[in-house]
């Protein structure tokens, strides 16, 4: 079971509801300790806690769904004749922004050496060794292994990645074809 809740009022004016606090002081400045332990044991009452400015709370929370929508600042309706005060804690619909900034982050490609590149194409691409040793000695290639062999590494979005896997592809080299490299493709 919870602590019931209070607001503080003064002038008018009700602070958020929450657990009694540890002291407060009476209208006639007499100072009290242990308000949560006296009241629960008796020897405060709602009168005496509301002599001090603390009135009792109500909190009624809005059930609300995180995935589209916040909650919002706490409406307090305060009854100065029991003393009371109502809370209501309402809602709102996120904003565009608020729901992206939800969003994890897009994955990123991670950037491969040449040996993780040749090992990605041929686990993922099904290209055997022997198919890789006649693909470096195919004509129609010569200039895709010339910008291999100059690359320091190789980027899955560059346009020469995806070029060079098509032609593989087209030439027999990639049996499961450019989709599954690119697929199987790991994330930095």
């Amino acid at each position: 079971m919870s602590d019931p809740l209070f607001c503080v009022v003064t002038n008018g004016v009700a602070s958020d509801p929450a657990p009694l606090p540890f002291e407060a002081t009476t209208s006639k400045g007499e100072p009290r300790t242990d308000l949560a332990g006296q009241y629960a044991q008796g020897f405060l009452t709602l009168a005496d806690l509301a002599d001090m400015g603390l009135w009792k709370a109500t909190l009624t929370e809005v059930p609300y769904n995180p995935d589209t929508e916040a909650p919002t600042d706490i409406t307090k309706t305060l009854n100065t004749k029991a003393k009371t005060v109502a809370c209501v804690r309402g809602k709102r619909p996120l904003t565009a922004e608020e729901i992206a900034a939800r969003q994890p982050p897009a994955p990123v490609p991670a950037v491969l050496g040449k040996v993780e590149f040749i090992t990605l194409v041929q686990m993922a691409g099904g290209m055997t060794d022997k198919m890789l040793i006649t693909a470096q000695k195919d004509p129609n290639f010569e200039a895709f292994w010339l910008k291999f062999q100059m690359a320091s590494s190789v980027q899955r979005d560059y346009p020469t990645t995806a070029g060079g896997l098509d032609a593989l592809a087209a030439g027999g080299y990639l049996p499961n074809g450019k989709a599954a490299v690119l697929g199987a493709w790991p994330n930095a």
